[in-house]
């Protein structure tokens, strides 16, 4: 009689302890496909994204790099990009 008690004891045991795991992978799973999730990782990109322009904005705009944030680069008509140049020679 002892013998059947601790065997059905070590079965439910084992039905509690799988039903935890199902329970918590199914938990994991929703976390994983939340959308709210999906928004923090956007807004993570952005901020990156505004930090790397602040430091080269921070960095690269000197005076030896004037007009690199302008539109159109060299700033001045007089200035020519060379290696443009020698492509459409070719």
């Amino acid at each position: 009689m002892n013998v059947n008690k601790l065997r059905y004891q070590m079965t439910d045991n084992a039905v509690k302890k799988t039903i935890k795991v199902i329970c918590c992978c199914i938990l994991l799973l929703a976390g994983k496909f939340c959308p709210g999730r999906q928004t923090d990782t956007a807004t993570l990109y952005l901020d990156r994204a505004g930090t790397m322009y602040s430091n080269v904005w921070t960095k690269y705009r000197v005076p030896e790099y004037a007009g690199l944030f302008l539109e159109n680069y060299p700033s001045r008509q007089t200035e020519r990009v060379l290696f443009l140049y020698r492509v459409n020679k070719q």
